[in-house]
């Protein structure tokens, strides 16, 4: 949500809400690209997959339709109750391309339609190894899998959880059918209200700097913890 082309992210995560729900109400048969097996415990789970590139022309074109008819109302929108800086540094060091990625959603509440009055937002960093894929995939799918989990208002810290693994196991479905051999570390922040949730996996970090002093949050996994 950090590159919306000049446009708030308030507004552009309101547009995108609105247009995946015009999406959703489609019917996506249409997308339909095969059917495939996973292998699950004990038993195995059958899914759909799509085609992503009619999907996407599908979604733009409803986006499109949205932007002109909030052109000629704008629906009113949920600003959130405090301002949040945020600012991001990169380094590639030495490896060829960039394998890290970030994701900065602070109008999470009005990406995923959550109409309560507790402000969220989502930060999460992605340190990728041996190729993109892993790190674009997690960037890509984990916020989508907490802000859509049953529990994302009752029980954040157990969406974080959940959705972890569910991220992990959907990549590694993927990995195994198109033979993919990437991998990544992740850590992501969930600010709800006054509090603050965190979880990741590997050793990327999460620091907390109170009054100028760095407060321990978390312990990174490391090859020489049991």
């Amino acid at each position: 949500m950090n590159k919306s082309r000049g446009v708030s992210p308030l507004l552009a995560a309101s547009l995108i809400h609105a247009a995946v729900d015009e999406v959703l109400r489609t019917d996506l048969t249409e997308f339909k690209k095969e059917s495939v097996e996973r292998q699950g415990e004990g038993d195995e789970e059958r899914f759909t997959l799509l085609d992503g590139e009619s999907l996407q022309r599908c979604f733009f074109n409803k986006l499109r339709d949205v932007c002109f008819e909030w052109q000629k109302q704008l629906p009113p929108l949920r600003p959130l109750k405090r301002f949040l800086l945020v600012s991001i540094h990169a380094i590639r060091n030495t490896r060829r391309k960039m394998e890290d990625r970030h994701v900065i959603l602070t109008e999470f509440n009005q990406l995923f339609g959550l109409a309560d009055d507790i402000d969220r937002a989502y930060f999460a960093i992605f340190d990728g190894h041996g190729g993109v894929d892993a790190a674009n995939y997690s960037a890509t799918h984990l916020h989508v899998n907490v802000g859509l989990h049953e529990e994302i208002v009752k029980n954040p810290a157990e969406a974080l959880k959940c959705s972890f693994r569910k991220t992990d196991e959907m990549f590694l479905f993927k990995a195994k059918r198109e033979r993919l051999r990437s991998g990544t570390t992740g850590v992501s922040a969930l600010i709800v209200g006054n509090k603050l949730h965190i979880a990741w996996l590997g050793d990327s970090q999460v620091m907390l700097v109170q009054q100028g002093n760095a407060v321990t949050l978390m312990e990174p996994h490391k090859p020489e913890r049991e």
